[in-house]
């Protein structure tokens, strides 16, 4: 089996997924009923920081209201200078973007350290981000690392597959094969495709886990089925890796590897809709 190129992949998937930017997903504030854009908006003058959080993103999502990113900026940074970390990360997000502000990477980084430190995990993962690829200053790998591994703990999954892949193939940290695997579980456990992938490499080879194919099975039919662009693969290539794996599989274990996906691919769905995910 050309199980995933893996090394190359393994690159191409860290690449991807780790410069991925985070800034574009406005997060939700709870709320015990619906609230109007008008209701929100008197709140947001009267000095109310969660509700200038709320008309930012209004305003950053067109959310009730002609899309404006500087209408949203506007409402971040007032949000953020009272602390709320949710704002603090996407203020960050606006000047790491250059959406709505001038494009200025140090003062994302500054704002992305100011919500971390509140215990944000996204914003623990962008800053980790940051500090991986220097962005906005110096690059420091290692304190990379540790606000990678504060986020996955979290339980942000973007993150658990990171820190998971950094431990399982020994990306700027000692290598721990077991402990990679128990985040890239966790990641996999809340439907990230490159977790689907990764541990359908890990159980063909026996890295970290013992050698399963069945469950190499499972994963690869459950990573076919998200049609990720995450990772670099051709329809074909990964139809042949598919193939490989059930030549190496009787009828009976195929048939308990797409019990198993399709286990997981119903307990998936189950979840996002509890999370109201479309």
């Amino acid at each position: 089996m050309r199980i995933l190129g893996i090394s190359a992949v393994i690159i191409a998937v860290f690449v991807a997924c780790f410069l991925g930017l985070n800034w574009l997903e406005f997060r939700s504030l709870p709320e015990s009923q619906p609230k109007t854009f008008e209701s929100v908006q008197l709140e947001a003058e009267k000095g109310d920081p969660d509700a200038q959080y709320r008309l930012g993103g209004y305003y950053f999502q067109g959310n009730g209201v002609r899309q404006n990113y500087n209408a949203a900026a506007k409402w971040f940074w007032k949000s953020a200078q009272s602390g709320n970390p949710y704002a603090q990360d996407s203020l960050a997000a606006c000047f790491e973007s250059g959406l709505g502000l001038a494009k200025d990477e140090a003062e994302a980084v500054k704002w992305y350290r100011k919500a971390a430190e509140q215990g944000d995990g996204d914003a623990e993962f962008n800053l980790s981000r940051c500090l991986h690829n220097g962005i906005g200053g110096t690059q420091d790998k290692a304190e990379a690392v540790v606000w990678m591994e504060k986020s996955a703990e979290q339980g942000f999954a973007p993150a658990e597959f990171e820190i998971g892949l950094n431990y399982w193939d020994g990306l700027d940290v000692k290598m721990d094969e077991t402990k990679g695997i128990k985040y890239l579980q966790k990641a996999a456990d809340q439907g990230e495709p490159a977790a689907f992938h990764l541990l359908s490499g890990a159980y063909y080879l026996g890295k970290g886990v013992k050698q399963d194919y069945v469950q190499c099975y499972k994963w690869t039919l459950l990573f076919m089925d998200t049609g990720s662009p995450s990772i670099p693969d051709d329809p074909a290539s990964l139809q042949a890796q598919l193939a490989d794996v059930e030549a190496k599989l009787t009828p009976e274990q195929i048939k308990e590897g797409k019990r198993l996906a399709l286990e997981t691919r119903l307990r998936l769905a189950k979840q996002a809709k509890l999370d109201g995910e479309p």
